[in-house]
């Protein structure tokens, strides 16, 4: 928003506009990292999947490969055309990796916008934990994998 607007509106306004950008800076630096995250698998990718099949009846991708071949290799594109396909299949099982290969880069990117980054282990219970959200104690998860537990977003609410 503009100087004018937060003039109009002060001290409420000014304060709503600086959590937006800050909400912002956020999820501007979370698509990053899942972006580089996903670039770094598409060229070291170490499974080695056949094929690779979409169920529809439970919405499940099924990755048919070689267990225990290890050796890392360029994603098999050829394998699917969905690009959602191709992104799920690249970030299965790189929950733990991820922490380590973008935590100094996220620490970096959030500098002076985030007090207190923390690693979190998330328990998807039926039903959904409700949510309070506290403006000034705003607190967010970034999920570069996305889509361990259903969720397809990359930052959610805590």
């Amino acid at each position: 928003c503009s100087p004018e607007c937060q003039a109009a509106h002060e001290p409420t306004h000014q304060e709503y506009c600086y959590n937006m950008q800050r909400r912002k800076t956020l999820l501007r630096t979370a698509k990053l990292l899942k972006a580089a995250l996903l670039a770094y698998k598409e060229v070291v990718y170490d499974i080695h999947v056949t094929k690779i099949e979409h169920d529809e009846d439970s919405g499940t991708l099924v990755l048919m490969h070689t267990p225990n071949r290890i050796e890392r290799h360029l994603f098999p594109s050829h394998l699917t055309r969905i690009e959602n396909h191709k992104e799920a299949a690249l970030l299965v099982n790189q929950c733990t990796m991820s922490i380590s290969l973008l935590g100094p880069m996220t620490r970096g990117l959030l500098v002076g916008i985030v007090s207190r980054m923390d690693v979190a282990i998330v328990e998807i219970r039926n039903p959904p934990l409700p949510i309070r959200f506290h403006p000034p104690g705003e607190r967010w998860l970034i999920d570069i994998t996305g889509c361990q537990y259903g969720f397809r977003d990359i930052l959610l609410p805590l």
